[in-house]
């Protein structure tokens, strides 16, 4: 089967095929048989420091149709710390899923799933029922203030589930971009109610419910198509995705990875089966590809990181650190990059540590060992607008710095074999260009590409 690794948030799953967080994910249990079935990664039931009551029945469903009445987690952060304890993930990640009211509250559970050894958080601030932030989609600075709080208080990487109609706010987009998001998952399920008993004249369920299922899908589609044009953050899909036909559909308009959740009501065994018909559909398609970003995950990845935030970053002496530490971490992934027989997709290669760090022959001495690309594309845009879609994590982010480093970019690639693509359109041109670029080298005919 093709290899289905991808890159998430800085981290690599093992294929895009994740367990959304739900009430087949509320014990460990739950977790372990989505973990034994091969999704790329794990979510928790959202976890929260109130424990909410649940409903005898948590869940409604008809045909594609799916309404749940438990959003939320009924153990306490206790007794998760005990759930967690008792996984066997394997190479499978574990993300948290948390809520909390206040930013104070956030960032506490947050350290709290941080502590329990999670590799991710994300933040379900809203939800169809229960108590609800109804203003936080209005208001991009309480969303801006709750993932500060957390990214203050915690180093994992993190995601924002957000409902359908936040994709097009691109002000609300860009102040969680600023706050330091690092993903956004897309749809947060609809309110709703599963019909009415018109005899007895009352509603079919207790309350309102979460809505989801098949039936979602075109508007969790819409809403990948507007995320990756309107937002620079990777996106994660749930809703409506049970087969690796739509999981395919959702990669196709941006997503990088897609959920499973309602669709693990009828047995974990479909995300062993949409995974193993997602390989077959791409070696079918003649497509062995894996994809590679500097820095990678490895312990030297996450050195590099770190240092990059430092506020001497762009000092001489750590530029010259960095450059040594780039070195190091390309060596450790050089079988990756010598595999002949699949297509290796680089987010970056040797060439960004000679536009960053100097000497140039220096650089190029401890790199000697690094694999040549057979193609640089060369994403262009205007500094200004690349320091506005910066995290501001990194204090290398700043118009002087990059303004440097783009001419040092636009100076090496001449030495290479390269393409330069206008990165200043939307997204949906900038692929299409990328595409039309790399095509020839696939044997594709590139005026087939729309």
């Amino acid at each position: 089967m093709a290899k289905l690794s991808t890159q998430f948030m800085g981290m690599e799953l093992k294929n895009p095929v994740l367990a959304a967080p739900g009430p087949w994910t509320g014990t460990a249990e739950g977790l372990q048989a989505a973990i034994d079935a091969g999704a790329g990664a794990v979510m928790t039931e959202t976890i929260s420091q109130e424990v909410y009551p649940r409903l005898p029945q948590t869940c409604y469903h008809e045909g594609g149709a799916v309404f749940s009445t438990s959003l939320y987690s009924n153990l306490t952060l206790e007794q998760w710390e005990v759930e967690l304890e008792k996984l066997h993930p394997g190479d499978c990640k574990v993300i948290a899923s948390i809520r909390g009211a206040t930013p104070s509250e956030l960032a506490y559970v947050a350290r709290k799933a941080e502590r329990m050894g999670v590799d991710a958080l994300q933040l379900d601030l809203y939800a169809p029922i229960g108590p609800v932030l109804a203003e936080l989609y209005t208001s991009p600075d309480l969303i801006a203030a709750l993932v500060s709080a957390v990214k203050k208080k915690v180093s994992l990487p993190l995601m924002v589930r957000l409902p359908h109609h936040v994709a097009d706010n691109k002000k609300f987009l860009r102040a969680l971009e600023a706050a330091g998001a690092d993903g956004i998952c897309t749809i947060e399920s609809i309110r709703g109610i599963s019909g009415v008993d018109i005899v007895n004249a009352r509603p079919l369920m207790p309350t309102h419910g979460g809505y989801t299922g098949t039936n979602v899908r075109p508007i969790t589609l819409s809403a990948i198509a507007a995320l990756s044009q309107n937002s620079n953050l990777p996106v994660a899909a749930t809703g409506g995705f049970d087969a690796a036909e739509n999981v395919i559909e959702a990669i196709e308009l941006g997503a990088t990875t897609v959920m499973l959740g309602s669709a693990l009501l009828g047995g974990y065994g479909v995300l062993t089966e949409t995974v193993r018909e997602l390989g077959d559909w791409l070696e079918q398609n003649g497509f062995d590809v894996e994809t590679v970003v500097e820095p990678t995950d490895s312990e030297v990845g996450k050195l590099i990181r770190k240092i990059l935030q430092r506020p001497d970053a762009t000092t001489d002496r750590i530029q010259k650190t960095l450059g040594l530490l780039f070195a190091a971490d390309r060596m450790l992934i050089m079988d990756k990059l010598n595999d002949d027989s699949k297509v290796i997709l680089s987010d970056r290669s040797f060439i960004s540590s000679l536009a960053y760090q100097e000497p140039a022959d220096w650089i190029k001495q401890i790199n000697k060992y690094a694999k040549e690309p057979d193609l640089v594309l060369l994403l262009d845009v205007d500094v200004k607008t690349s320091v506005n879609r910066c995290s501001k994590e990194d204090e290398f982010e700043n118009e002087e710095f990059l303004s440097n480093v783009k001419a040092n970019y636009l100076d090496l690639i001449s030495n290479f074999n390269h393409e330069i693509i206008d990165a200043s359109t939307g997204v949906n041109k900038v692929s299409t260009d990328i595409k039309k670029a790399v095509a020839p080298y696939m044997g594709i005919c590139p005026d087939c590409i729309r």
